[in-house]
């Protein structure tokens, strides 16, 4: 069974559109599960006309209080009773075959429970813009890393998936409980990270729309890439990490497999040396991202409940 989650909140400009591109699949959805956040324009009358005129099982969910975008994919998610669900924001447009191309990849790959695509860019209108998503989230450098076996340690930073075009196993997650303080994307992608079940397809499977009145949306400033890691405690730009990116690549997977864990006084004074060599000035900071990455880790992982 198919699902798709869809968050609502004052959406009537773009709905119709984004409704038909998921209708008019190649390989039709068995539900779509709408939650609105309280739309005080006629979005919810444009869903009741179209749900009327389709066979596909409609079912609408009016959230009495605001819930915000993170707990309001987490109510929809959960609503959902399909195998896969698949997020879908309000405003965007699915390509037609997007749902048959992303079934035949969980498919082909039983071990990928959450998977997230590239996407097309389009402006208010529907042109198209030059650039794709991932330029901005998923660039070659985050992606070869990925590639090598750090997609925990490249989503522990910060997030490179959009949750507008991913898909995840449901049952694998059968009840999704996570701090609402994480962008469900994030969250999602950083637990799926972390248990090496994330997966990525190259294809622009939606055209992603780019306004003014998004809740969420990709950032308009540069592309945030490995090299230039952004962190609460401190900024850091240029670390010394492309000087030699094999002795990089090599200590990055052993920081990965520490990480997964908190770190112990032990372990800190074991890796401080080979920090420093690496990382020169900025072994410390290194260091300190890696112990709050830790404290995240686990705080995300104690506040998903996962249900056998």
């Amino acid at each position: 069974m198919l699902s798709v989650a869809l968050c609502t909140y004052n959406g009537a400009k773009y709905i119709r559109e984004q409704f038909k591109s998921i209708l008019n699949q190649t390989m039709k959805v068995d539900e779509i599960v709408v939650c609105d956040d309280g739309s005080a324009d006629c979005t919810l009358q444009i869903i009741d006309a179209m749900a009327s005129a389709t066979d596909t099982t409609i079912r609408v969910y009016r959230n009495e209080t605001t819930l915000g975008p993170a707990r309001n994919f987490q109510k929809a998610i959960n609503l959902c009773k399909g195998d896969i669900v698949f997020l879908s924001d309000q405003d965007d447009i699915w390509s037609s075959e997007k749902v048959a191309i992303i079934k035949d990849y969980f498919n082909k790959n039983p071990n990928i429970d959450t998977v997230f695509t590239n996407a097309t860019l389009i402006n208010e209108d529907g042109t198209a813009l030059k650039k794709k998503l991932w330029d901005y989230c998923f660039d070659e450098e985050v992606k070869t890393l990925f590639d090598a076996g750090l997609a925990f340690d490249c989503f522990a930073y910060g997030n490179h998936a959009t949750g507008a075009t991913m898909a995840i196993r449901k049952q694998k997650l059968p009840n999704i409980n996570y701090n609402p303080n994480f962008l469900h994307d994030h969250a999602l992608a950083v637990l799926a990270a972390s248990s090496d079940s994330l997966g990525y397809i190259e294809q622009c499977l939606i055209s992603y729309r780019l306004h003014g009145k998004q809740v969420c949306g990709i950032s308009k400033a540069a592309p945030i890439t490995w090299y230039d890691l952004t962190h609460p405690m401190q900024e850091v730009t240029a670390l010394p990490l492309q000087r030699d990116k094999k002795n990089c690549l090599e200590f990055n997977k052993i920081r990965v497999s520490t990480r997964k864990h908190l770190f112990g006084p032990i372990e800190i004074l074991f890796m401080h040396k080979k920090y420093r060599r690496l990382y020169n000035r900025a072994y410390s900071v290194v260091m300190k991202m890696d112990i709050q990455a830790s404290i995240n880790h686990k705080l995300q992982h104690l506040s998903f409940k996962r249900h056998k």
